[in-house]
């Protein structure tokens, strides 16, 4: 899946129902950090709080998970932005070394920024994403393209 935060990948994988087969960032930095208490205009909400230091490990927490379900043949949507070209050859040599085809599927289209930050404002408070990131991951996702020989 590619596309800027609010541009429909998890639904999407929803919707199919394959949510069992879904590894993507935000899963793994629910699992390290969990859910945290806090107030949202005078009520009790929850909050996803991953400080930038566990990146690393989130990366590497979806990699192993990737790499496992390959070793064992399973189907896999990455549930990621996919936003520059490093994110897609990443798991096309992963594909290579387990003969899987990759496919990237375009969640963003032709959404502008204020459609992603309406879809934004309309998440559960703990899946909310700074504006200033849609726009620079929407801005990436528009101006480079995936690698000519990856089926989009």
């Amino acid at each position: 899946m590619r596309g800027a935060p609010g541009s429909g990948k998890s639904t999407l994988i929803h919707t199919l129902g394959a949510d069992s087969y879904a590894v993507g960032r935000d899963d793994a930095r629910a699992f390290l950090n969990g859910q945290h208490m806090a107030f949202e205009d005078g009520e009790q909400i929850l909050v996803n709080i991953a400080p930038a230091s566990q990146e690393p490990l989130v990366s590497r927490l979806v990699q192993d998970s990737v790499t496992s379900r390959m070793g064992q043949g399973e189907t896999i949507f990455l549930d990621i932005t996919a936003s520059r070209p490093s994110d897609i050859n990443q798991w096309r040599q992963l594909a290579k070394r387990f003969a899987y085809e990759l496919v990237v599927v375009d969640c963003q289209g032709d959404l502008t920024d204020e459609d992603l930050f309406e879809r934004n404002r309309n998440r559960e408070p703990h899946k909310r994403v700074s504006e200033p990131i849609i726009a620079a991951t929407a801005e990436k996702i528009r101006t480079v393209a995936p690698p000519k020989d990856i089926r989009v």
